[in-house]
């Protein structure tokens, strides 16, 4: 089995796993990591580069509403480059945000944050492994962007512990984050 087709399959594997999770144990589990975040961030005065979580990942909404004050700034995807951008986040509500034409949440006022300015970086995944392999979604928009800014601003992965697997395939361009926090631990993997 080749490496994009080792990747197809722990994908299936942990998206039946988490489609199979109760919304009751994915809302308990959501505000449990959200705690842990704030643990995992609280030495960082500046802005934090989240995002907006989709259905299936870990809700981190409580944690980027006590964070707002201090500055967080979410990916804007433009979808025919493949790129993001960030974007200041000025709130929740649906007077701040929209979805664009994937579904995905985004700011509707869209003012560009300098990546210079980004203090630590919290990021999804379908999965990741203890040594801080990363698996996406298989776009790349992840990876391009980590790969852009230095190695020394704090990556921090955020997954349900279900989505922490023996291991992950890696590529060449794979992108690693530096810790996990999963809603019962926190990983430090370099």
């Amino acid at each position: 089995m080749n490496l994009p087709e080792e990747k197809r399959v722990v994908r299936s594997r942990v998206e039946n796993c988490l489609k199979s999770m109760s919304s009751r144990t994915r809302s308990r589990a959501s505000s449990d990591l959200c705690i842990r975040i704030e643990q995992a961030t609280q030495d960082i005065r500046g802005l934090v580069f989240a995002f907006l979580s989709m259905s299936s990942e870990v809700d981190i909404d409580s944690y980027l509403q006590t964070r707002i004050p201090h500055g967080v700034a979410v990916p804007v995807v433009n979808w025919s480059d493949k790129s993001m951008q960030p974007c200041r986040l000025d709130g929740l509500d649906d007077t701040d945000l929209s979805h664009d034409q994937h579904g995905l949440r985004t700011p509707i006022h869209k003012v560009g944050v300098d990546p210079n300015l980004i203090q630590a970086i919290i990021v999804p995944a379908v999965a990741y492994d203890e040594s801080g392999c990363r698996l996406g979604r298989g776009g790349g928009f992840y990876d391009r962007f980590l790969e852009r800014l230095p190695t020394s601003i704090p990556r921090i992965g955020v997954a349900f512990d279900e989505q922490i697997v023996e291991k992950i395939p890696v590529e060449p361009w794979d992108q690693r984050v530096n810790k996990i926090v999963t809603p019962t631990r926190t990983i430090i993997t370099s």
